[in-house]
């Protein structure tokens, strides 16, 4: 993928084949930087133009920093609620993993990289739509209702 796109550099996070990914990573040198594992997720996402994963939980911490995201559904049911949300802009839907076409995959990549509207767009309805905040409303709600007096 990183042929098709000569200025990119990419920054990889998670757990994967060692030895691919090291073998990926001496082939691309610094183009491609990969960890295991990092302790703070929000600064990795920070440090980038936009993101490549699965869906879950850090697509809203993708959204609340407005990292625009280009998504591959891991589990079959994801794939609608996938679709919705780039019905809506919140993302890119790249496909199903267990039907990965990388030809197709890098056109859909390299479509969402270079659609500066797009990303823009999802940039700023990830910002407007979710303030990072909901973990402390929900413990207000829970105090101002009197939740765990006896």
């Amino acid at each position: 993928m990183l042929e098709a796109a000569p200025s990119l550099s990419v920054s990889a996070v998670g757990l994967g084949d060692e030895e691919a990914m090291a073998r990926l990573v001496e082939f691309y040198g610094p183009r491609l930087k990969w960890k295991r594992h990092v302790d703070d997720m929000a600064w990795e996402y920070s440090q980038c133009d936009m993101a490549v994963g699965s869906p879950g939980t850090a697509t809203w911490e993708r959204a609340c920093i407005g990292l625009p995201s280009g998504l591959v559904a891991t589990a079959s049911n994801q794939i609608p609620i996938l679709r919705d949300l780039e019905r809506q802009g919140f993302c890119r839907y790249l496909g199903a993993a267990w039907e990965f076409d990388e030809p197709k995959f890098v056109r859909l990549f390299k479509d969402f990289l270079q659609d500066k509207a797009s990303l823009a767009a999802t940039r700023a309805l990830g910002l407007s739509s979710v303030d990072g905040l909901g973990a402390q409303r929900i413990v207000q709600k829970l105090f101002s209702e009197g939740v765990g007096d006896d």
